[in-house]
Order: C-alpha cells, then sequence, then structure tokens
C-alpha cells in the first residue's frame, strides 16, 4: 500500500515532477494554469494527509505547518475550510488560542453552515476562557449538526 504522499508523488512523477513538495511547486511554472491548480490540489491534498498524521502523533508544531502549506497551495479550494479547521486544532492543542480562533472565524466564514467551523470557535473560546462566547459557538454547531460526518 501507498501513503497519500507517496500516492500523490506518484501521480506527481507520472506528470514529470519529482522532488520535495517544495521542488515540485517550483517545477509547475512550466504547467498551464488548469495543471497548475490541479497538481497544486494535489500536493496540498498530500499535506494535508501529513498534516493529519502529525497531529495523531501529537507533533501539534508540525501539524500547523502542514497544514498552513495547504493553505499555501490551495487556498481557495473546495477543501480551505478544512485545511483551516484542522490548523485551528493544532493551534489549540498547543495552546495558542488566538491564532486558533482566527483560523476557526475564517473557517465560518468559509463555509458558515458547517457544525465543525463552529465547534472549533468554541474550542478557542474555551481555551481562551470565553466561556459564553464558547457557549453561543457550541449552540450554533449543535443546531448546525445532522450528525456524523466525514471530512
Amino acid at each position: 500500500f501507498l501513503t497519500v504522499g507517496q500516492e500523490s508523488r506518484a501521480g506527481l512523477g507520472a506528470r514529470g515532477l519529482h522532488g520535495t513538495n517544495d521542488e515540485m511547486t517550483a517545477q509547475m511554472e512550466h504547467l498551464d494554469e488548469v495543471e497548475r491548480t490541479a497538481l497544486k490540489e494535489e500536493l496540498a491534498k498530500a499535506e494535508k494527509g501529513y498534516g493529519n498524521r502529525a497531529f495523531q502523533e501529537q507533533r501539534f508544531e508540525a501539524a500547523v505547518d502542514h497544514f498552513t502549506r495547504c493553505i499555501g497551495l490551495d487556498g481557495s479550494g473546495e477543501n480551505t475550510h478544512v485545511y483551516y479547521s484542522n490548523r485551528s486544532a493544532a493551534y489549540c492543542s498547543i495552546q495558542k488560542f488566538k491564532e486558533g480562533l482566527k483560523d476557526a472565524l475564517k473557517v465560518v466564514e468559509l463555509k458558515d453552515d458547517w457544525a465543525k467551523g463552529y465547534a472549533r470557535v468554541g474550542a478557542a473560546h474555551m481555551g481562551m476562557g470565553n466561556f459564553m462566547e464558547a457557549k453561543t459557538a457550541y449552540d450554533k454547531a449543535a443546531d448546525l449538526d445532522e450528525g456524523p460526518s466525514i471530512e
């Protein structure tokens, strides 16, 4: 079985791109805009996988770095809200609640009907000791929640 990164690199290698994500990003200059956008989305997906793994291993600073790369690669794509959400959770895990709140607010700006975004806002407010704001955010998340989702 291939890891997310290996799968992504295999697809990129077939397009003539090789090396680290940073090296492949530099090699994209010769591609047209459609190809470049698709490749950036693939690289962001790989970075998300690395970030998720780092988060699971409680390497939260590394997770923040990976999710930051996701945003840099695919900052206006359909998964942007997920990248901000994941980075918010990583920030909150290292007690950087202000940064976590900033990202959580970006999530609800991008996707105001997603319960998880409001849950991230609530978590950041809880960490900052803003209990009334946290309750408001958690109430909004509960109102939007339709049950478990896979993201």
